[in-house]
């Protein structure tokens, strides 16, 4: 089935592409300094049309068309750092959302892309930069009770 509708009115589309992923450990010591880095949610809660990576982090758009993405990340082991970027990359564009954290604070951030246009096979991936240490001591934590997650689905 491409498309059900129950009795009470609601159109489920079965093939939609749409996926949840979530970083199923925590990862030390990997920005502070000014350095990217690109995590990677490995555990998928679901992945509808088999579009998302676990392996790379990387979703590809199976169809032309509007995507809404979104990212949450956890980001512990701040010192002295006082914020940082982060990014969702496509292939058509980077979205650059700035975070603003006290030392020694665990930190949440989460990032919306309302709507994002991509082509069929374009892809795209999340990233943190935290800024201000004077190494890279920052870790991004991972966990099953689901701290650092990246989803999207197609709307258009």
């Amino acid at each position: 089935n491409v498309m059900s509708v129950a009795t009470s009115g609601e159109i489920n589309y079965p093939l939609q592409p749409a996926f949840v992923a979530y970083k199923s450990s925590t990862t030390n010591n990997v920005t502070g300094a000014g350095t990217t880095y690109q995590y990677i949610c490995d555990t998928e809660v679901f992945d509808q049309n088999g579009d998302y990576n676990n392996a790379t982090g990387a979703f590809a758009a199976p169809v032309t068309g509007r995507y809404q993405l979104q990212t949450m990340i956890r980001v512990t082991g701040c010192t002295i750092c006082n914020g940082g970027n982060g990014y969702i990359t496509t292939s058509n564009r980077t979205y650059l959302a700035t975070f603003a954290r006290a030392a020694g604070a665990q930190d949440f951030f989460s990032m919306n892309v309302q709507l994002a246009d991509f082509d069929a096979a374009d892809t795209a991936t999340v990233s943190i930069q935290a800024a201000g240490e004077a190494g890279d001591t920052d870790d991004v934590v991972g966990s099953a009770t689901i701290q650092t997650c990246w989803s999207g689905h197609l709307v258009c």
